[in-house]
């Protein structure tokens, strides 16, 4: 079984999210994607929207024939790397694959052990507006090159953030 898990705050979930999901899913042959909602990034401010309201909007976004966890919470972790040693202790015949905006790899080495990533997963890039030459070009970017173990799509822009989402709902009409 070939399973995409795409990982994230999603605060909130938008259709840049699902862009994703569905171009990885159409390019690489995916069964399933598991859509991993986070409690907490590490890296980020705390969520404005509870872990709770969180996986709600996911489900509404994600297609039916996916899953949407918050394993994250269940197991204490807010580590991607801790996660998917779980995930492949736990399923052992499962192929999986990390499925991830270009925009992540100018952060991806900020991300615990992140150079273990690849003997873990493959790893999917899929563009996103503005990060696309920066993204391979950062160290993370420059390390999924090198280890072979990550596929970077072509596939058409999709402006949608959660960052904008954000300042939008707190400016007043």
């Amino acid at each position: 079984m070939r399973v995409g898990l795409l990982g994230g705050s999603f605060n909130p979930p938008h259709e840049g999210h699902r862009h994703v999901a569905e171009t990885a899913r159409a390019a690489m042959g995916l069964d399933k994607i598991v859509w991993l909602v986070s409690p907490k990034n590490p890296l980020k401010s705390a969520a404005e929207l509870s872990l709770a309201k969180r996986l709600a909007a996911v489900r509404k976004l994600a297609s039916r024939r996916d899953a949407v966890s918050g394993l994250e919470a269940d197991l204490g972790s807010t580590y991607t790397v801790n996660t998917l040693r779980w995930l492949r202790r736990r399923y052992r015949g499962v192929r999986f694959f990390w499925l991830m905006g270009s925009d992540n790899l100018t952060g991806l080495h900020h991300w615990r052990q992140w150079r273990e990533l690849p003997d873990l997963v493959e790893l999917v890039v899929v563009p996103r507006p503005g990060s696309t030459v920066r993204g391979r070009l950062a160290p993370g970017g420059r390390m999924l090159r090198a280890s072979g173990r990550a596929r970077f799509l072509k596939s058409p822009l999709v402006g949608a953030s959660s960052t904008a989402l954000r300042m939008r709902a707190r400016t007043p009409l």
